[in-house]
This record gives structure tokens, sequence and C-alpha cells, in this order.
């Protein structure tokens, strides 16, 4: 009783101190994590991707069937010797602050994602120059021809190519922007952001939507609440019997454990938005003793049970998929080879005996390895455990750095070593995304270009542009398997597996969009 007097009064303060005008339509919502970064070009958490989506726009967005289309573009051609993109974009698109979004806008937004997301890097591999025609014209010139131009600003995940005004996206790409204006449906209302309490999103009056219906980032962006609210609450337990009670209204990230409970709450959906669902990565840090070692970080390998993993993080059998592919199983370019000894059932004394030779052999000597913990994350906080387990029981000098997730995205970008850096984070990719190489960000081994960890390895960069340039499904497949034999050879990441998270809304809602590993919310209505 206490507990709920406790919540009932926090919500009230909360409600009281968001500013909301009588007869808004608020739509409030608990997220997986807490937004801590308001630039998704200089990180990849999720939720400053979901940020993204709330106050940008993209030249293309996906449709229901993941093709790309227009979005901020009202025409585009390709010369007939495929390298030169013309891109027009449509009218009505003003920033929140009124002025017009022009091309020079869209050229710098282009070069600054490029420098940090894969699929830009690997489409600057092939492009010469971006740069205005005129006010609203952005004239891509290629070297050579580079057929995924469209989908690489079309993709939805990862790090999309937000477009901003050119004065925020002059910004080094190494520097956090401060600056959330943006051209898209909803505006941050930036006084009211509160880190640890709330973000609020308020409805762009002066936005125009395009006219074709709204499927996933493509078609007409509609805001049709005034006020989206994600507020923070302090507990899987507090979180659903607020749902419950219709105090919020939706809640993505649910703990396993609260899954059965929801489904039978009245008043409450529970549907799986991104059927291709989320698969695991481990990601160990390639600048620094002892993961500079290759041999080491296979060695870590045989101490990987997915099995393990999966129970103690997702729970329902369901609901997951041991999977040692890259690429993501179930998918095309899905392969498993060199991955037999994570995926094998081999009794955990064998494992460890093994894991245990294979670092004496490679050379470990005790050297300390700091695991980022974020205590407060649905499913990385149980995988850490078992990491830590595993890692201990294998020899391993592990030593557990704890704290909540906001902190683990801006640590895991120090490339520093020593007691303030790391060797081990955990996090996960989406199916969409991690089908593809040449986009899936953490497949980059582009040395200080590539992502946290920052793998070293021309082998694997050619292998990517191999996978681009193969003129055929059957090319690519082949190509894909090599990728997988890599893949395994330097450990470009360890994943731990695929599995499937829904999320829980009042019944009230319509209108909820399916994006692949995206939460969006134009289009939501509350009846």
């Amino acid at each position: 009783m206490l507990q709920r007097t406790l919540f009932a009064l926090s919500m009230t303060a909360l409600l009281a101190a968001s500013g909301g005008a009588s007869g808004q339509t608020v739509l409030r919502t608990v997220m997986h994590a807490d937004l801590k970064s308001i630039d998704p070009i200089w990180t990849t958490a999720t939720i400053s991707r979901y940020h993204g989506h709330m106050v940008y726009e993209t030249l293309f967005g996906i449709d229901g069937q993941n093709l790309p289309q227009p979005q901020m573009v009202r025409d585009h051609t390709l010369s007939a010797d495929r390298l030169t993109y013309t891109f027009v974009l449509r009218d009505g698109l003003k920033w929140h602050d009124g002025q017009p979004v022009t091309a020079e806008d869209v050229a710098a937004s282009i070069q600054r994602w490029a420098k940090r997301d894969a699929a830009g890097q690997m489409m600057m591999r092939f492009t010469k120059e971006i740069a205005a025609a005129d006010a609203r014209t952005v004239k891509m010139t290629l070297s050579e021809p580079f057929g995924l131009v469209v989908d690489a600003l079309a993709q939805p995940t990862a790090t999309p190519a937000f477009i901003m005004p050119k004065r925020v996206a002059s910004t080094d790409a190494n520097t956090q922007i401060d600056d959330p204006i943006g051209s898209g449906p909803f505006r941050m209302a930036r006084d009211q952001w509160v880190p640890g309490s709330r973000t609020v999103y308020l409805k762009n009056p002066d936005y125009l939507p395009r006219s074709e219906p709204a499927a996933g980032t493509a078609g007409g962006r509609i805001a049709k609440v005034d006020r989206v609210e994600w507020v923070v609450l302090p507990d899987a337990q507090t979180t659903t019997a607020a749902l419950a009670k219709g105090e919020i209204d939706y809640y993505e990230g649910i703990a396993a454990d609260f899954i059965p409970i929801l489904k039978s709450a009245g008043g409450v959906k529970v549907e799986t938005l991104s059927p291709l669902g989320s698969a695991g990565i481990m990601r160990l840090n390639h600048l620094h003793p002892p993961f500079d070692n290759p041999a080491i970080r296979r060695a870590i390998l045989h101490l990987v049970n997915q099995k393990e993993i999966l129970g103690a993080a997702i729970g329902d059998p369901t609901r997951y998929t041991i999977c040692g592919a890259i690429l993501i199983c179930g998918s095309p370019m899905g392969s498993e080879v060199g991955a037999e000894a994570m995926i094998a059932e081999i009794p955990e004394a064998e494992r460890i005996a093994r894991a245990k030779k294979a670092l004496a052999d490679a050379g470990y000597k005790g050297e300390p390895v700091i695991l980022l913990h974020s205590a407060d994350h649905n499913v990385f906080h149980p995988v850490a455990t078992v990491v830590e387990s595993w890692l201990k029981k294998g020899g391993v000098n592990v030593q557990l750095a704890t704290s909540d997730w906001g902190t683990v995205i801006t640590r895991r970008n120090r490339k520093e070593h020593g007691p303030t850096g790391w060797h081990i984070f955990l996090t996960s990719g989406g199916g969409f995304s991690a089908a593809n190489p040449a986009f899936h960000i953490p497949m980059s081994a582009a040395c200080d270009k590539a992502w946290f960890g920052w793998p070293c390895d021309e082998t694997m960069e050619k292998l990517r542009v191999d996978w681009v340039k193969a003129p055929s499904l059957e090319a690519r497949k082949q190509v894909a398997v090599e990728i997988q034999k890599r893949s395994m050879e330097i450990v470009l990441y360890i994943p731990y597996g695929q599995w499937q998270t829904p999320i829980a809304f009042r019944s009230s809602l319509q209108g909820i969009l399916a994006v692949p590993e995206t939460q969006v919310f134009w289009n939501i209505a509350k009846m």
C-alpha cells in the first residue's frame, strides 16, 4: 500500500510539473532507457535514435514492406552513367524556429552523418562530392556506381541520416550537439527536459506532412496528440501497475517476468512490432590488452553459452533463438560458420576447461577486464551477470563497472586505457540492419572510423566492399559466408542470440506503426 501511495504521489508531481495546458491530448510513455544524449549521430543509443525520429526527418523513409520512399525529397533522379544523384526538396519544409530547410543544410547533415555511420562510411567510399546546386537541390556525384545510395539514406535503424540545420550539422562528428531543432512533426521542449525524470515533445503546428498514408517511416507523419512525455519510473513493477491503471499509455522495454501480467491486464494490449527482433552483441575492445590479442578474443568464445544468456534475459523460449550468425539467422545472408563453440550443447566443465587452455595458450596473464554493466536495462543487466560469471569461472580477472545505461553509452566512447576505460560492453542490434554487412555499424573494421571497440582489419573491409559490388544475390551469399568466417577469426563481436521484445499499451491507442528496431509516435491517436 505504501509503495502504491508513493507512486501515486510521484505521478501527481510528475504530471503537475509537466506543464501541459488544459485540453491538450497527452501521450505518456515509459521507454526502455532514459534519454541522456540528444545527438543521434554521435551515439548509436537506441533511445537517442527514437529522439531523432521525433524531431528530425530524413530524405527518404521506408514503407511497410521496408522499401525506400521519398520523405523530405519531392523528386530525385539518377544520371544515365549512374554517377550523379539529384535530390529536390519538397515544398513547406521548415525548421522548428520557422526558417526554411535548404540544400546546404542537407549536404552538411549527410557529410556529418557519413563520418559516424557504417552505411554512410561505405557510401562515401564511392562518393566524390555532395553539394547544394541551389536552395532546394542537392547533387551527389559518385566516383563509381553505388546502388545503395537511396537505401542508405532511408535506413531507419542504427544511425539514420537525420537532416539538421547547417549550423548544427557543422559540429564535429565526434562532438555532441546540444541544439535539438529539427523539421519533424514534434519539437523537443528543451526547457522541460529533466534527465532521469522526463523528456517532453510538443506537436509542431507548422509541420506540413506528406499526403500519402503513414507506413513505417514513410508517408504522412501526422502528430495526432499535442504532447508526448517520456517519463522515467523507478522499476518494472511500478511501470506495469501504472499501465494497468491507465496512468501511462505506452510501455517499451518490458522485463520478461512482467509480460504475462500485462497480457492478462484489462484495457492493455501486448504486441510485437518488429518481427525481425533483436540480436545480441557482446563487444570486446580491440585497442587494449588483453583483447588486442585476437587469440585471447577467440578464447572467450569457448565461454559463451547462448541458452544460459537467453534464458536469463528473455525467459520464454518461444521468444528467443540460439544463433551464431553475425548477419542474423533467418536472413538470406545468415551463416553460422565458425560459431560452433558458442551454439553447441557442451557441458559447462568442458567449456570452461577449453577456455582456460585457450587463454593460457594465447598468453593471458591475468590482466583486468572491465565489463560495463547497465543495472537499469531489462536485457543487458541479466546478460552482464551471466557473462561475469562465465569470465570468473574461466579465470579471467573481470571487474564489473556498474552504472545506468546512459552512463554506459557515454563511457563506451572512451578510447583511453585504464580504470576509466572498458574492455567489454553489451548491446543489441536489430534484424533489419544486421542482415546487411555494409550498413550494420558493428560490422565496420575501419580502425579509428569503426564503431566502439575499434576493430582494424583490411580483409573485413575488403569483404564488405565485395559484398556491395557483388552482381547477384547468390554472389552476395557467398561473400557473406566469408564475412562470417572472418568475423569469427578476428572476433568482430560475439553474438549471443536473437529475441523478440513486445511493447504494451492501452487499448485506447490507435495507429501505432511497425518500424524495424524503432518506435515512432506520429500517427498515434488516443481514443
